[in-house]
C-alpha cells in the first residue's frame, strides 16, 4: 500500500478457519492485526490497486469464495464479486490487475476447488478456472478452464504475458507443480500456452515479475528467481527462514523482499531496485 508504505498478508491456519488479515510497516517493521469490517473469510491471495486492497476470500461450507475491496484507511469491505450466473465461486486463492489490456482495467484470479479438497468448502457448482472481471461492466469470464489447481497468477510490466501456476496433487505424492506462460490475443484472452517453469521441490504458489521480466516464484525451497526464458537464475533458500523451508509468498517493494515465512516474516533488502 504505498500512502502508507505497508504492505498486507494473511494468514492460513488450517485446519482451523480463520479472518486474519495483518499488515507490516515498513518504515518501523511492526506487524498490525487489522479489524476490516465486514471480515473477510478464509482470507489468501491479496493485491493493491487503484486505493484497495483487493482480498481472496475461500468461504466455507455456507459462504461462497470471493473477492473483496478493502479501504486501507477505513478497513472497510465490500464484496466485488462471488458468483457466476448464480453458481458460486470456489475459493479464489490469487489476484492480479490491468491496465493496457483491452483499453480497460481488468482484475484476474485464481479460483481453484482448493476449499472443498481441504473439507472446509462445500461442494463445487464450477471447474477450477481462471476468471479475468471487467471493473468497468462488472462481467466476469472464465479465460482458462483446462488447469487442475490453478494457483499464482501475475503480469509482466508490460502485460504481454501472463503467468498462472497450477499445482495439483496426486496420490503418489506427485503433481504438476508447473507454471504456465500465455500470450495475450487482440481480445485480451490468454492464448498459446506453454511451460514456464516445472519445480524441483514443492509447488510454485505465489508469483511476482520485476521490472527485468525476471519471474520470482516462492516454492518449497524458497523463492526462485528465473529469467523471461524461464533459466534458474538463483534461490533464495527457505531452509533457513522457516522449519519447514516453505515460501509459499512474498512482495517486492523497490528493493525490499517481504518474505511469508509460515510463522515468521522476513525483510530482505537488496542491492538495487528490482520493482
Amino acid at each position: 500500500v504505498p500512502t502508507t508504505n505497508e504492505v498486507w498478508f494473511t494468514a492460513n491456519q488450517l485446519p482451523i478457519q480463520n479472518t486474519n488479515v495483518s499488515r507490516v510497516n515498513l518504515e518501523t517493521n511492526q506487524i498490525e492485526l487489522l479489524s476490516i469490517q465486514p471480515s473477510i473469510l478464509t482470507p489468501n491471495g491479496a493485491n493493491y490497486f487503484d486505493d484497495s486492497v483487493y482480498i481472496c476470500s475461500q468461504g466455507n461450507q455456507t459462504t461462497s469464495g470471493g473477492i473483496y475491496a478493502v479501504n486501507p484507511t477505513t478497513l472497510v469491505s465490500r464484496l466485488v464479486v462471488n458468483s457466476w450466473f448464480g453458481l458460486r465461486l470456489n475459493s479464489p486463492n490469487d489476484v492480479t490487475f490491468t491496465r493496457k489490456i483491452g483499453r480497460g482495467k481488468y482484475m484476474w484470479f485464481t479460483d481453484p476447488q482448493v476449499a472443498y479438497m481441504q473439507d472446509f468448502g462445500s461442494l463445487p457448482q464450477l471447474g477450477s478456472y481462471v476468471y479475468r472481471f471487467d471493473l468497468t461492466t462488472s462481467e466476469l469470464r472464465p479465460v482458462i478452464t483446462d488447469l487442475v489447481v490453478p494457483n499464482g497468477i501475475a503480469f509482466d510490466l508490460n502485460e504481454t504475458t501472463l503467468y498462472v501456476s497450477d499445482t495439483a496433487p496426486s496420490s503418489y505424492g506427485h503433481g504438476t507443480f508447473m507454471v504456465y506462460a500465455y500470450d495475450l490475443n487482440k481480445h485480451g484472452l490468454p492464448i498459446n500456452r506453454h511451460v514456464f517453469s516445472v519445480s524441483s521441490a514443492g509447488i510454485p504458489d505465489g508469483i511476482k515479475v520485476d521490472k527485468m521480466g525476471r519471474v520470482w516464484t516462492g516454492e518449497g525451497d524458497g523463492i526462485n528467481v528465473r529469467d523471461h526464458h524461464g533459466t534458474l537464475l538463483g534461490v533464495i533458500l527457505g531452509r533457513d527462514l522457516c522449519q519447514s523451508g516453505v515460501i509459499s509468498n512474498f512482495a517486492i517493494v523497490g528493493n525490499l523482499v517481504i518474505i511469508l515465512a509460515q510463522e515468521k516474516v522476513w525483510r530482505l533488502e537488496l542491492a538495487t531496485s528490482v520493482l
